[in-house]
């Protein structure tokens, strides 16, 4: 039980991370020249993820869902939530070495495209892993209830 509420407080950190993250990308992608060309739809990604994290919390949460789920579960959980927060932290860092370039962001973002890239395509895949994982944990709530 300790395990879930420690997952639970960390579900609800990295959602926090996500969305505070994704307002920065937004903001920054407004004010540089070219940024919102290279960064459009990452801001919202990322929100997307952090309101599905989110949502998984609110399950885990729910008494009926904790007398439910195996500790198999919970470290996937877990994992998938480490592996959001590690995205999530790649993609602040990437923007952080942007915006300290100065007059050269246009260039420096030109050159970090890939590693954009990459960071997006690991999201989109982690986004599909908490989906499934959410319907997991409602598939076993409706099974039980039955």
């Amino acid at each position: 039980m300790a395990e879930l509420l420690a997952l639970i407080s960390s579900i609800v950190q990295v959602a926090s991370f996500g969305l505070s993250l994704s307002r920065t990308l937004h903001d920054y992608g407004a004010a540089v020249v070219g940024a919102e060309k290279r960064l459009k739809g990452l801001d919202k990604d990322i929100a997307f993820t952090s309101r599905i994290i989110s949502q998984l919390g609110c399950r885990l949460e729910d008494s009926q869902v904790q007398a439910l789920v195996s500790e198999d579960t919970i470290r996937l959980t877990q994992d998938a939530v480490a592996e959001c927060e590690a995205i999530f932290q790649a993609m602040e860092d990437v923007i952080a070495k942007i915006r300290s370039s100065g007059s050269m962001a246009k260039r420096t973002l030109y050159f970090r495209d890939s590693k954009i890239e990459l960071l997006r395509s690991n999201l989109d895949r982690m986004k599909g892993n908490l989906n499934l994982l959410m319907g997991v944990i409602i598939h076993g709530t409706q099974m039980a209830t039955e």
